[in-house]
């Protein structure tokens, strides 16, 4: 008896891979893997200020061990992966970057302002005038 997969419908809705993230299921006429992968960037400096974006991306995986072909854009376009079963950011990196319309789950930035050490020591150096410049 051939084992049944939760269907992932052929048009998107991001809510079915947060869902199924981490398990297989029937695409079309593939099996797929359901993946939800996350990238995280920071900017700025430690003086003026440090804001990390982070962001989420749906990618389905099919193939075996060796032979993986990955998609970000919802099945629209696969392209080949090699080595391990991918789970990080950077297995998929190049799938995502040559995707278009890729399937992004999910936006935020955090920020963090600098330390008031920091500003203790630059009012040290420049003088008891100084003052942070936004």
């Amino acid at each position: 008896m051939a084992k049944k997969y939760p269907v992932l419908s052929k048009t998107l809705d991001k809510k079915q891979y947060e869902k199924y993230d981490g398990k297989k299921v029937k695409f079309g006429r593939y099996i797929c893997t359901v993946r939800v992968v996350e990238s995280e960037n920071r900017v700025g400096s430690y003086e003026r200020g440090i804001a990390w974006t982070h962001r989420s991306y749906g990618v389905l995986l099919r193939g075996r061990e060796g032979n993986w072909s990955a998609s970000a854009n919802h099945g629209q376009t696969w392209r080949p992966l090699f080595g391990t079963h991918p789970y990080y950011y950077s297995d998929f990196k190049y799938v995502i970057r040559e995707a278009k319309n890729k399937v992004i789950l999910g936006n935020s930035m955090t920020k963090e302002l600098a330390f008031e050490g920091i500003q203790a020591i630059n009012r040290k150096w420049e003088g008891p005038n100084y003052r942070w410049r936004k």
